[in-house]
């Protein structure tokens, strides 16, 4: 047997059972956006994967039957044209089967059962987006609300606060939600405990006089500071 054509060992150079790094998505959804980007890139990165994704890699056809009395230079045309198709399906199914293992291999076992059914990687891919850009945008309306809402009561540790404050953000930001640095600062700043409101009184002044904009970095900083023991 001869060496595999160098399109195809590009395309597979981890082989179809070894499913190619990507971030697995989470069962919520929150890093879809981020999760959708990694994996079309990865598979574009293997020669010719992500047109199957995308349904850009047509299924081989068919030859044509012979007539009932083909002629031998006939006869010899289709067999040459049946090997041709043979490898062509061969190779598409392959790439098809890899494409599809590297979907299922990167969700959950939840996700898995509700876009099984599909037989081609196309349409388990539109399954799948289906599934999440549909509710999608009541995730990201929840988490914003979760997180313009939080507050940080007297007794709680502020340090930890933030850091969840952190999270819920850079967790918005995976689902291609972007809030702007001084909305964000302003909702740090609002989910402070009251205790805070003097201390960032001082802080906004100061900012102001300076002649600079108040950021989240800023922010955390000063309340890292404030939470400090004396």
């Amino acid at each position: 047997m001869g060496p595999v054509p160098a399109s195809k060992a590009d395309a597979f150079e981890n082989g179809p059972s070894n499913p190619l790094s990507v971030l697995q998505l989470m069962p919520n959804g929150a890093n879809w956006v981020s999760y959708e980007r990694r994996l079309v890139i990865t598979l574009g990165s293997r020669g010719l994967l992500h047109k199957h994704l995308e349904g850009r890699a047509p299924k081989p056809r068919a030859p044509t039957p012979l007539r009932p009395t083909p002629t031998a230079p006939e006869v010899k045309a289709h067999n040459k044209a049946v090997k041709e198709y043979d490898a062509g399906l061969d190779e598409w199914e392959t790439r098809e089967y890899a494409v599809m293992q590297q979907i299922i291999c990167t969700i959950p076992d939840s996700i898995l059962i509700r876009i099984q059914n599909p037989t081609t990687a196309v349409d388990m891919w539109n399954a799948l987006k289906a599934d999440f850009e549909g509710r999608m945008q009541a995730v990201r309306k929840e988490l914003r609300n979760r997180l313009t809402l939080t507050k940080c009561g007297e007794n709680e540790n502020v340090r930890e606060h933030v850091d969840r404050m952190r999270y819920m953000n850079e967790e918005l930001a995976g689902m291609g939600v972007a809030i702007p640095d001084s909305e964000y600062a302003t909702i740090l700043i609002k989910s402070m405990p009251k205790s805070y409101r003097n201390y960032f009184v001082l802080i906004l002044v100061a900012v102001e006089v300076s002649g600079k904009s108040l950021t989240p970095t800023m922010v955390m900083k000063h309340a890292g500071v404030r939470s400090t023991p004396d």
